[in-house]
């Protein structure tokens, strides 16, 4: 699964990062970043599974997001729907700064897709200018206790499934610099 989720807002400001927050990446983040952001939240749609996006609008909204903050985007089945659809999130004016939080296996083809996809211009545009970033959920969570979460983040990027992963992620961004990614 590759999480795909982002906060599009009109400042970048974070409030004190020091109260307690969940053992979530998403949601401490959702509880840091002021209230003036619109949140996308997209799924995967994995078979069997509550959609992740209705689990993280509830996540947010527990932590004071209001719900008319949160866009839920349940139809996407692949990073690049689900940037378009981030994309026309910034297109309706509803911000100027987005973070986009994935995981770290993740973030290089999010971001060469970003550079690289004609049709994710306006994207691309506000990389350029600082105003778009690309974040590893990891970091977040080994940021806010690193005894919890850098040994279980270890483990679990040194197994057999995880390494296949990161060589399809690898195996994107090839592709993808060599114009023969399939964007679907």
């Amino acid at each position: 699964m590759a999480l795909q989720w982002a906060a599009v807002c009109t400042s970048p400001e974070v409030s004190d990062e020091n109260e307690k927050a969940p053992e979530n990446a998403p949601c401490d983040l959702g509880r840091r970043l002021s209230g003036r952001c619109q949140w996308q939240v997209a799924d995967d749609h994995s078979q069997g599974s509550p959609l992740i996006a209705t689990v993280m609008k509830q996540e947010l909204m527990e932590l004071g997001v209001p719900e008319e903050a949160i866009v839920t985007e349940e139809e996407s089945i692949n990073t690049h729907q689900q940037l378009l659809g981030l994309q026309q999130i910034v297109q309706e004016g509803k911000g100027d700064n987005v973070l986009i939080l994935t995981n770290e296996y993740h973030v290089k083809r999010v971001q060469v897709m970003i550079e690289y996809r004609p049709r994710l211009s306006l994207l691309k545009g506000l990389l350029a200018l600082g105003q778009l970033k690309v974040q590893a959920a990891e970091e977040i969570l080994i940021e806010r206790d690193p005894e919890k979460w850098q040994a279980e983040i270890d483990r679990v990027y040194k197994s057999e499934a995880m390494q296949a992963r990161i060589k399809g992620e690898a195996d994107g961004v090839r592709q993808i610099h060599e114009g023969t990614y399939r964007f679907g």
